[in-house]
């Protein structure tokens, strides 16, 4: 059985079990949802493992790689932690502070960039100067 299929598999179990257990234990929905959560995440790491030493490579041959991939992938990073958190306030019920963390992310989300931006005006500076 592939990956894919494993954590597919590993989801729905974790679906429906919390389906089941809202009506009688809702107390352990967020827990169960929450550590099959996880459990995939972990299983996914080694795959975000090599996707960077790939990203690194592709990087190796501009003037300041370290730069780019960093604000590359702080950005993915706090993109994606941004979505699971938005998506287990919304999944508890709470929309209005799923919208907020969504905003909060898109501006801390800029803020890797900034450094990279610097740089882009000064030499934009250098060019009108």
């Amino acid at each position: 059985m592939s990956a894919a299929a494993k954590l597919g598999a590993l989801a729905v179990t974790a679906a429906i079990a919390s389906v089941l257990l809202k009506s009688h234990r809702p107390e352990l929905v967020l827990p169960l949802q929450l550590g099959a959560a996880a459990l995939v995440l972990s299983a996914v790491l080694p795959a975000v493992k090599d996707a960077v030493g790939q990203l690194q490579q592709a990087f190796a041959g501009f003037e300041m790689p370290a730069l780019l991939l960093s604000v590359l992938l702080k950005g993915a990073a706090i993109c994606a932690a941004t979505r699971f958190c938005a998506s287990v306030c919304k999944d508890s019920g709470n929309e209005s502070l799923a919208s907020a963390v969504l905003f909060g992310g898109r501006v801390c989300a800029l803020l890797p960039a900034l450094p990279l931006l610097t740089q882009v005006i000064g030499i934009v500076a250098g060019f009108a100067a």
